[in-house]
This record gives C-alpha cells, structure tokens and sequence, in this order.
C-alpha cells in the first residue's frame, strides 16, 4: 500500500520569514497553571481534542556505568521508566533535549537494548493525533527518508519521538551521531542537525493538533563559542510565517552550557540567554544536570515588559557525576499546550539511585585532640573517625528514605576539606572505606574527596605559564589554532621540544576533523611522535659532538697556558736558586757539597 504524501506548509514568497522582534503583551502570559475545563492531566488521549500533550525530558545518559559492577543498569532502567509514563499519561510524542546516550559510539549491549525499549514502547497500534505540516527533506535533511516516522506506511509507530543531539552523541567521523542510526531505522525523528554553525538557518518542524499549532524549533549542540559567534554577528536564522506568527506556539530546544563555564574565554564558554530571539514561548535546556523542572521566566527585553520566554530545564535523568546539583531529585514533566498557552506538570522519576553529598570542613582542632606533626598521621584520628561515622549515618538515611523502585545500594560522596590548622595534616587516604562499605554502598572507591584549602596569598607575578586569554583573536574557531595561539605566547626556553605546537595541531585535527577511526589516529600520533623523538635524539648528538668539540678546544688552551705559567714558575725559581748558590761560592765554596 503506498503512503500519501502528506499536508505540508511552505515557506514561500507569500510567507516570508518575519523579523526577530518584540511580540505585543497580549502573547506574554502564556503559562498557566490549571486549563480549566479540559483537564490536562487525563491519561485519555481522545480528551482535550486541542491539547498536545508532550513528555519532556534531557540528558538519560543511556550506558553510563555500563562497565562498573552495580550501576551498569541504572541507566537503562531509568530510560525504560520514562517510555512508560509516556505510555501511562498517553502523550502525543516524547520531547529530547540531547545526549540519549553517554558515549558517542555506544557498546553493542547499550544500543541493543535501546532498540528493545523504543521497539517495546514506540512500535504499536495506539493511533497518533499531530500532523506534521512541514516539509519533513527539510527537517530532516540529513537522512535519505523524507517522512517523519509516523507518517510512515511501513512503520507502526504509536509513541513517536523527537530529539536533537547532545555533546556526548556528537558527530564524529563521517558526521554521523548514534542518533543516526535510530533515525534511519524509523524508531526516533532526529532534528536541529547543522554541519556548519558559522551560518545556519533554522527551520521549525510544524505540528499541529485541533486548533493548537507547535512552531518546534531545535539546535543540536554546538561548540558554545562558535555558537555565541555566530549569534553574535546575527548569522543564525529563525524562519517564521509573516501574517499568521503569532497564531502559533513557539518551542526551542537547544543544549548547551547555561552559566558561564570559563573567566578567561571573552565568550563565557556558554550561551547567554540575550541571544534568544524574544518570539519563542518556552525555551528546553538541555546538557545542565541539576533539575530546574519549574518555568523560569527570563524577561530579554528591554524595550517592553513580560517580553520574553520560560526555560525550562528537566535535568539529567540519572546522576553522572557525584555533586549536590545531582543529588536534587530527579524529574521529567508534562508539556501541556493549548493554544498560545501551556502548562507544565512534573513527574518525579522513581528507579533513580539515591545520592547523599555531604562536605566536611576540618579548620579547628576538636576537644581534647592534639594534631600530629606536619605531613604525618597517626592511627584512629579524628578525621578518620568522623569520615566513618558519617557514611554510617547517611547509609542509614538512605535506608530510610528510599522509594520502593529504587536500587538497595546508594551512592554517597563525602567532601573532606582540611583548612586552617589542618592544613598541614596528612590527608585521610580512605582506603579502610572500601572494604568496610562494600556490600553497603555503589560507589565505595569513589566515597571519599578531599582537598585541602589553603590561606589566601597575595596575588602573585603571573608565572611563564599562564596565559592572558583575552588576547586571543576572536576569529579563533577551531581547538588546533586555538592551541596554536597559546603556544606562540610562550617564551622560546619554556617551549615543548617533541610535543610542539605542530604536532599538536596535526594530531588535533586527526582526531576531531578527519575522518579517521581512533586507532588509525592513535598510530598516526604515535607515528608522529617517534619521528620527533628521534629528530631530537639525533639533534642532541651534534649537539654533544659540538660540545666535545668545544670542551676539547677549551683544555687545549688552558694546558697551554698552565705549561707556560709552569715554565714561567721554574724560570723564576731556578734562576733564584742559581743567583743564591752563586753568591755562596764565592763566600765558601766548601758548602755547596
């Protein structure tokens, strides 16, 4: 049976794209909190005949912990636990924000079992009300497939689902994200997808829905500087219709850094907010893993009052990292738009590890304890003790708070930090925890972090390494001239005599720009570096020759001078002794014998 081609709206001449500007007040208040009649939360998907319901969710990180021995499933699990509330709340379609998987090439085991998920739950008879009005070779220009997957007559898919790509599924090699590979085989539609970030034009998948129309805008992650660049010099594009913008409701998805990650880059190293266009309605943030599942209203204008957007930011769905942003707990929310307004109804995630962080601050001497000498420690001390006593006591929290779907073990990451009169202690190693918490907890090798803080200096004479980055030019847009630039501002003594600038540059492009497998860039470097290795070892050969040379040249001539002084010496003195002997003669020459 062949497919129809479905309805499509175009961007032709008579819908040019309209400007970025600042929408009137009337379109400002579109978060609400309770629809009225038409409840939103039905689990019915034939209710609310105008409501598009979408599960939102960022960052699963599916295959995280893959190869540690307790939390190889966690993932996984989590990810199966998100496909079923999306088939409980019987959304219209799931909403990624990037990085479904935690590594760019993921095991066989991890992508298998992704299939087996999204097959179990995506692939049914269960009937799907959007239809998709854009031209899908736009928005999916990278595929060979010209059809958004439920649209597909040879696909039954009942639970369709979008997403960009994250920083951990980026295109390496030929361009290509394990996204791709889902894509192709019908089982998610990949969007927001630029090869070149210098200019891009973004055009929005159209979904509609009774009256209810969904501008969904998406850009997969991109290098934040190159991005703010971009921005900057207002190379990328956002099409909209002319006449009929603001019937439609506006959603971006991007994932990138939120607050700035660097002091030295003059970008941030992330995307400021200001560079948004003020038309988008609602804002998904991806790649930040603390949970902010509440809008966020950030107001970008200053012209007008209540013009601007809601972010909002689900967080990582599992914690990667052993931090107090990961430990808040963890949620995915319901986006409920009805025409130009929406509601937001977070749902707490249930088979997610617990996380307990606690930091330890060790600046005074307890009662009744004595510190041993500087860089020494002592059986039984009190940081010890006190390490111990409290992986106890949050062991015994977790047991008492933990939901009936998550894992028994959890995991726990105490923060020691030595300051003041501790700060010349012996650090704690913790080496006792492993074995003792074993069986307790999923991460006890990696329980313990200390640091010590040490008292504040004046700010010294920047030392020959480090490097004033505002310098930089800010055409820079590739890491091989960016390491380039760093290196030219070092002085020719502190210089790297293998690793240079050149090499580095080389073995950079190979492994982020060709299109080369791993271990043919790993044999390209090594290649490389024995090449330079014995350039440098045939160089300090004739360099040691010249110094024989010299050192040779050099004894020559202090021999000769000492023969002279030697000469000199006996000249002086014989002739003294000659004169003396003389003189005697001549009084008694008896006494010469």
């Amino acid at each position: 049976m062949p497919c129809s081609e479905p309805e499509s709206i175009d961007f032709s001449d008579d819908n040019e794209e309209e400007a970025t500007e600042n929408r009137g007040s009337e379109f400002n208040h579109t978060y609400v909190e309770d629809f009225g009649s038409e409840d939103p939360s039905s689990t019915s998907g034939e209710t609310g005949e105008n409501d598009m319901r979408i599960l939102i969710a960022t960052d699963i990180h599916v295959g995280y912990g893959e190869n540690k021995g307790v939390i190889h499933d966690d993932s996984v699990n989590t990810f199966e636990e998100i496909l079923q509330i999306a088939a409980k709340e019987q959304v219209d379609f799931i909403l990624l924000g990037g990085d479904l998987f935690h590594e760019n090439n993921p095991s066989r085991d991890i992508m298998c079992k992704t299939v087996r998920l999204l097959r179990k739950y995506c692939l049914n008879d269960n009937p799907v009300y959007i239809e998709f009005k854009s031209d899908p070779s736009v928005n999916f220009n990278h595929s060979t497939f010209t059809r958004v997957n439920y649209d597909d007559c040879n696909l039954n898919v009942g639970l369709p689902i979008f997403t960009i790509h994250g920083n951990h599924d980026d295109m390496a090699g030929m361009g290509l994200t394990a996204l791709d590979e889902l894509h192709e085989s019908g089982l998610v539609n990949l969007f927001g997808k630029f090869e070149q970030v210098e200019e891009m034009t973004v055009s929005p998948i159209l979904l509609t829905k009774g009256t209810t129309r969904l501008a969904l805008y998406g850009v997969g992650s991109q290098r934040d500087d190159r991005l703010n660049r971009a921005f900057e010099k207002k190379k990328i594009n956002f099409l909209r219709f002319g006449a009929e913008a603001e019937e439609w409701f506006n959603l971006l998805v991007l994932h990138q850094n939120r607050p700035p990650r660097s002091t030295s880059r003059s970008t941030g190293n992330y995307l400021p907010v200001k560079y948004i266009p003020s038309f988008f309605d609602v804002v998904l943030w991806g790649h930040e893993h603390e949970c902010k599942i509440t809008p966020e209203y950030v107001d970008v204008s200053a012209k007008m009052d209540g013009d601007g957007f809601f972010i909002i930011q689900p967080g990582s769905s599992i914690a990667t990292s052993l931090t107090p942003e990961e430990a808040l707990p963890k949620h995915v929310s319901v986006l409920t738009i009805r025409g130009r307004k929406f509601q937001s109804r977070p749902i707490k995630l249930e088979t997610v590890r617990q996380l307990i962080v606690k930091t330890i601050v060790l600046d005074k001497t307890p009662p009744k304890t004595s510190l041993p000498y500087p860089g020494t420690r002592e059986e039984d001390m009190y940081d010890e003790i006190l390490v111990i006593e409290t992986v106890k006591e949050l062991i015994k929290k977790a047991k008492e708070t933990r939901g009936a779907r998550q894992p028994a073990l959890p995991l726990i990451r105490i923060n020691l930090v030595y300051a003041g009169v501790w700060e010349h202690v012996k650090v704690y190693g913790g080496r006792p925890l492993w074995t003792m918490f074993a069986d307790q907890v999923a991460n006890p090798t990696t329980m313990l972090l200390t640091k010590k803080m040490k008292q504040k200096k004046e700010k010294e004479k920047a030392r020959v390494n480090e490097f004033d980055f505002s310098v930089f030019d800010k055409s820079t847009t590739c890491i091989e001239d960016m390491v380039s630039e760093v290196l030219s501002f070092v002085d020719f003594d502190h210089r790297l005599t293998v690793l240079t600038d050149d090499v580095l540059k080389h073995a950079l492009r190979t492994y982020t720009r060709d299109q080369t497998s791993v271990t043919a860039a790993n044999k390209k470097l090594d290649d490389l570096l024995n090449h330079k290795v014995r350039r440098e070892r045939e160089r300090e050969k004739e360099r040691e020759r010249e110094r024989e040379k010299l050192q040779k040249v050099t004894m020559d001539g202090m021999e000769k001078e000492i023969d002279n002084e030697v000469k000199k010496m006996k000249e002086m003195f014989y002739s003294a002794i000659s004169e003396e002997n003389r003189q005697k003669s001549r009084a008694n020459p008896d006494e010469m014998f």
